[in-house]
Order: C-alpha cells, then sequence, then structure tokens
C-alpha cells in the first residue's frame, strides 16, 4: 500500500494572555498509521491544559457552609489563580509511536510547559521533521468565574455558573456552564441548635466548550467537564466567616480536529480528503482535595479568599453581591 503524508497546519503556542490566543500549536504530519502518534502528542500536549480548566470548573464553588434562606441569593465575579506542578510542564511520549522518533530531548514541553525546545520529532528517515511543540511556560494560569445561588426549601441553595456571553477572541470563542446543589446537613441532627458551625454537602456539574478555528471550515474543539463533592464546614464571627471543606473533584477532556484535509502521496500527488481526523477522548483530574478561607461581609457585600491543596493548587477570590432572604 502506497504511503500518504496528511499535512495540515494547527497553530502552536496556546497563549491565552493574547488577543490570538492560540497561536502556532503544532506543524502536525501523518504518515499512514501515524494518525495514532499524532493523537499521542495532542494528548500529552493538552491534558494539562484539560487539567487546569477542569480545576477551575470545579473550584470556588462556596465560601460559606450555611445555605441562603427561602428567596436569598448571590451573584459572584471571582478568578481562580491555578499553579501548575513541576510534573505537568513535560511528557515523554516515545515509548508509545509507532512511527515518529524524537530526535533531542525526550522529554517535550506540554501547554503549560517550556517555550523553548531542542526537540524535533522526526517521520521515517528524516522524510519529514517538524519541531515539537512549546508551551506558554508560565507559573500559574488565572482563570474567571461567574457564578450565582438562590435559596430553596429545605435549605438548599441551587448553584449556577454560566458565562454572561460566548466569548470571543478572534480566532478563539469558548463558554461555560454549570449547576450545583448545596443542602444543609445539620437540620437533619436533632441537637443541630446546638452545634455553633454550619455544615453543608454541595455537588456541581460544569461544561465548557471552545473552539480556534485556525484555518477556513477548519477547527480544533475542546470540551472540558468537571464534577465536583463537597462536605464543607464554616463558622461565622461577627462579619467575619471561616470555612473549610474535603472534596473530591473529576474532569475529562475531549479534543477534535474538524474539517477536510488533502492526503498527498510521498511524490507529492493528491491521495484524496480525509474529514474530521483527529476525535480524543483523555482524563484531567481526579483526586481529593482540601480547602480553607476566609469571607467578610459588609452591608450587602461579601469579600472570599480561599486557598485549594490539590493536584493543582489554586489560589481563589471572589466578590459577592449578597441577601440573606425572606425567610
Amino acid at each position: 500500500m502506497k504511503k500518504f503524508i496528511l499535512a495540515f497546519i494547527f497553530l502552536s503556542h496556546i497563549s491565552i494572555f493574547s488577543q490570538n490566543a492560540l497561536e502556532d500549536f503544532l506543524n502536525n504530519v501523518i504518515i499512514d498509521g501515524s494518525l495514532h502518534d499524532s493523537e499521542i502528542i495532542l494528548e500529552g500536549y493538552m491534558s494539562p491544559l484539560g487539567a487546569v480548566l477542569g480545576s477551575g470548573l470545579n473550584g470556588g464553588w462556596y465560601s460559606t457552609a450555611k445555605p441562603h434562606k427561602l428567596g436569598g441569593f448571590d451573584i459572584t465575579a471571582g478568578i481562580h489563580l491555578i499553579s501548575i506542578p513541576t510534573s505537568a510542564k513535560t511528557f515523554n511520549p516515545s515509548g508509545d509511536f509507532n512511527q515518529f522518533e524524537i530526535q533531542g530531548d525526550q522529554n517535550i514541553p506540554t501547554f503549560v510547559g517550556s517555550n523553548n525546545t531542542n526537540s524535533t520529532i522526526n517521520l521515517e528517515d528524516d522524510i519529514f521533521l517538524f519541531n515539537a511543540p512549546v508551551g506558554t511556560d508560565v507559573p500559574a494560569i488565572p482563570i474567571p468565574y461567574f457564578q450565582g445561588s438562590i435559596g430553596g426549601p429545605k435549605k438548599t441553595d441551587i448553584l449556577f455558573r454560566v458565562s454572561p456571553f460566548k466569548l470571543d477572541f478572534g480566532k478563539l470563542e469558548f463558554g461555560y456552564w454549570g449547576i450545583g446543589l448545596k443542602h444543609d446537613l445539620l437540620q437533619w441532627i436533632p441537637i443541630a441548635d446546638k452545634i455553633p458551625i454550619d455544615l453543608s454537602y454541595l455537588i456541581s456539574y460544569s461544561k465548557l466548550s471552545s473552539t480556534f478555528n485556525f484555518y477556513g471550515d477548519k477547527n480544533l474543539d475542546f470540551k472540558v467537564r468537571g464534577l465536583n463533592q463537597y462536605i464543607c464546614l464554616s463558622k461565622k464571627l461577627s462579619f467575619i466567616t471561616l470555612y473549610t471543606g474535603v472534596g473530591y473533584q473529576f474532569s475529562n477532556s475531549r479534543l477534535k480536529i474538524n474539517g477536510d484535509y488533502t492526503m498527498i502521496y510521498e511524490n507529492g500527488e493528491d491521495a484524496g480528503i480525509l474529514s474530521d481526523p483527529i476525535d480524543i477522548n483523555f482524563g484531567g483530574i481526579n483526586g481529593f482535595k482540601t480547602d480553607v478561607g476566609v469571607r467578610m461581609k459588609i452591608l450587602v457585600f461579601a469579600l472570599n479568599a480561599q486557598w485549594t491543596k490539590a493536584e493543582y493548587n489554586m489560589f481563589t477570590f471572589g466578590v459577592a453581591l449578597s441577601t440573606d432572604g425572606l425567610f
């Protein structure tokens, strides 16, 4: 069977801090069965980004364990600052390749890794060489969020998150939504009125969708889902509330490359069209986490700061408009 090359340009170096948010991701060439190898590179490179976004989707869902009274609500704008562990900055895919070979440093950068590399990827005895992808080279990544909650019956808050509009940064568009519940546990304990704390169970589910339109009808579609569960505890001291929680979080990601791509043989002749060549799912974060935080309320305004210890450690700061409720 004749060998063919599918050449497509993704663009590499994803920079979330510029208007051209996705630039220069990866010059990727596929030869025969090496679609598998391309998927290995993409998964290794993008997995930390999925983990960062998953951490953001799962973070900052509460600043007190006490639910609102019926009809009470708050609207919060906040930001997470997510630190990057050293283990997430590089990956070594060479042992999983069928046809690609790495020349130079075998550990190549991920999305959150160095913006320099001396690694090149070799296709079948130097038929084609291309540079390994490079990263953003940042120690931490900021993720903004917008959240609301409203007090329902049985001391249960309904929580929700949504981007106020589809965010558009030129070639990059993304949006997100989430929903959750926070339920008071002490109401089911007979001596609850004698316990000077608040204790609740919280669960949330979120989804983020992004699309990078890099050439004509060709685009990269990246989705992240997050699931979050907590037992949270708080203690109010005048206008200050101290809070903490222990939880379990999970996220996964799906990456698709859409569009029609021309396949060519090694001699340069066209070999047909391949549509939507890549569609892969991969994991993100999966494990326990612990929060500690402080909330300060003055009139109808509340400020909170929180530290989260997890696979990806995170600092969260939020500003809220908050009312206690009707009953």
